[in-house]
């Protein structure tokens, strides 16, 4: 466990160290994290709905954050769950939602990739969220999360799109 969370801590860590970017075909990027946390997880279903033609700039570890997300919502709810990946662009910009049917994201993990840093009272239980927000940002990007209904989480996130 410890070795786990160093190596994902350097990971978080390089990802802010690193301000370079890279163009992600979005339907090919989602499938590919779609197919390794299935390969990981026989529980919970994943879909996705995503434009053919659904380009955007990000941080190099955009398929990460991706497959960080997934693996989350399998992870932290029961084998029924379900997660659905859709994406639509708006002029600019590329709106990526990852919604699952599961228990929902404590508050007090949200409210934590939220605060300017993290403390002893305001911390998440991984670093899986951190990944993804650290990402997400450092794509010039948002991320937003919200109640599902009637039941799990939506991560919105919002990231620049390339052009067509």
């Amino acid at each position: 466990g410890l070795l786990e969370t160093t190596d994902r801590t350097r990971k978080i860590a390089a990802i802010r160290e690193n301000s370079d970017s890279a163009v992600f075909e979005l339907p090919s990027t989602v499938a590919r994290q779609i197919q390794q946390v299935r390969g990981h997880h026989s529980t919970g279903t994943i879909s996705s709905r995503i434009p053919e033609e659904c380009r955007v700039v990000a941080h190099p570890s955009l398929p990460l954050a991706i497959r960080k997300a997934l693996t989350n919502a399998i992870e932290h709810n029961g084998a029924d769950v379900s997660v659905t990946v859709t994406a639509e662009r708006h002029d600019d910009t590329v709106h990526l939602t990852i919604a699952d049917t599961g228990t929902g994201i404590p508050t007090a993990d949200r409210e934590a990739v939220t605060l300017p840093e993290e403390t002893p009272l305001t911390h998440t239980r991984g670093l899986g969220m951190w990944i993804l927000y650290w990402t997400i940002r450092m794509s010039d990007g948002t991320i937003a999360f919200e109640d599902n209904e009637p039941s799990g989480t939506v991560v919105r996130i919002t990231l620049p799109a390339a052009a067509r």
